[in-house]
């Protein structure tokens, strides 16, 4: 599979054929990027293990040997920007050298990141059929605009580099925009190397760095039992000290989300059109609006219309399904984030799967990154709408009761047929349009199946 995460991406195909398998990757590798980006807000053992690498790193002890016989009467603020080619060489060799060892610690926790969130060791996720030794992974990002690739291949468990490349010597860097001054290369050179590559635009041209949060199909159950897993975790835990115990190993996404649960309400409720979006669901999907009590042992999610108050298990599984949507929406997802959402139409009607893919297009609209996987007709014939209604005058789209925010760009949307076949699965990039929308002949195929059988069927009474 090769694929652009566009501002809406939508992956198609039959269950089982890898739609999920290849949204965790790409929120395994997101969360990878992001790891050091979260540092300078969070703070990061992860980083400094990283730093001390780099300090022992041979080839960068040798660049600042140089560089300080080179370069001696330099250790003061840079007076204002400056290309790193401009750099003393040394320096651009250190750089450099100092990416590499940040790809190879990156890579390290792309392969935890990847046995988090699937699970599974790495070992453990080949095909069946396939013996130990055949196990081998691979995966890649880049970005032309930004010049920026990285690959990775694991064979038999092991992650490694495989290249690792950038345009890092032709960006600038504006000593306003990092902590160290210059000063510390000389003190704390890994730092300060970290420090540069960080904000040269190495990272974050084009937006890698960016927070990701994955809803996983079996959100309504892990909201409805979020309680009982936790208060599970927590009593064993608590007899830890007495006798061994085993905690059955959940998969990455699924702990993720009952963290989540356990630490909402503390970010206030977006403004804007992030707002825009969560009023729309709650006024035409759920109708009532879906809110956490914290004053309680466990976060307790309720759900209030104008007949009162419930909890979510008295409610019905369309609430309980978009329940953990509108509430990252409340107090996890920003703009500028990537929001994974696996089948948004699961135990959802079809009128009110057309409404969640209006809001889907607002949320897009609002600047949000989303990837969904989907097996829905309904969902993606009304996506095809939104894109038509690109062509459609404001006047004549407001007559048919359709905001601006809820137009879709064909250049916006990605869409990505997922073919199995007797050596696996091939991904096909389709062709989206205004007037032709996403094309849809699996469906179409299924359809004209039901129909041909129907009509067999016919005759055979006849």
């Amino acid at each position: 599979a090769s694929f652009e995460l566009k501002p809406l991406t939508v992956f198609m195909g039959p269950n089982g054929s890898g739609k999920s398998y290849l949204a965790l990757a790409t929120y395994s590798l997101s969360r990878s990027l992001a790891f050091d980006a979260m540092f300078l807000r969070k703070g990061s053992i992860a980083l400094f293990s990283r730093l001390d690498r780099l300090d022992e790193s041979a080839s960068i002890k040798q660049a600042m040997y140089e560089l300080r016989k080179a370069w001696p009467g330099s250790w003061s603020f840079l007076s204002g920007p400056v290309r790193i080619r401009e750099l003393p060489e040394p320096l651009q060799r250190a750089l450099l050298q100092a990416s590499r060892e940040m790809a190879e610690g990156l890579t390290s926790d792309f392969a935890d990141e990847v046995e988090r969130c699937y699970g599974v060791k790495i070992v453990g996720l080949s095909r069946r059929g396939k013996g130990p030794g055949d196990t081998q992974l691979e995966v890649g990002i880049s970005q032309p605009e930004s010049g920026f690739s990285w690959e990775m291949r694991a064979s038999n468990g092991q992650m490694g580099v495989v290249s690792w490349s950038s345009n890092l010597l032709e960006q600038t860097i504006d000593p306003r925009h990092y902590a160290f001054p210059i000063s510390l290369l000389k003190e704390q050179p890994a730092g300060f190397l970290m420090n540069v590559i960080l904000n040269s635009g190495m990272f974050n041209s084009g937006g890698p760095m960016v927070e990701a949060h994955y809803m996983p199909a079996s959100r309504s159950g892990i909201l409805l039992g979020h309680k009982t897993l936790a208060s599970l975790s927590a009593g064993q835990a608590s007899r830890a000290w007495l006798q061994p115990i085993e905690i059955p190993r959940l998969p990455g996404v699924v702990t993720d989300l009952i963290q989540a649960l356990l630490l909402l309400g503390g970010a206030p409720t977006p403004e804007g059109r992030l707002q825009e979006v969560i009023h729309y669901l709650e006024g035409n999907v759920t109708k009532g609006t879906v809110g956490i009590e914290t004053d309680t042992e466990y976060p307790e999610v309720y759900y209030e219309n104008e007949s009162g108050r419930y909890t979510l298990h008295q409610t019905s599984s369309m609430v309980s399904e978009i329940a953990p949507i509108i509430l990252y929406l409340k107090h996890v997802v920003r703009p500028g984030d990537v929001f994974i959402i696996e089948e948004p139409e699961s135990h959802i009607d079809a009128e009110n799967q057309q409404r969640l893919a209006r809001a889907i297009a607002m949320l897009v609209n609002a600047g949000v990154k989303v990837l969904i996987t989907t097996h829905s007709d309904f969902f993606v014939n009304q996506l095809s709408n939104l894109l038509l209604l690109s062509e459609v005058s404001g006047r004549r789209r407001a007559a048919r009761r359709y905001k601006a925010s809820e137009v879709l760009q064909p250049d916006d949307v990605g869409a990505y047929q997922f073919n199995p076949g007797k050596d696996g699965t091939v991904v096909e990039t389709l062709e989206v349009t205004a007037d032709g929308g996403i094309p849809t002949e699996q469906f179409t195929d299924a359809h004209r199946a039901t129909y041909d059988e129907a009509i067999a069927l016919e005759h055979t009474i006849r």
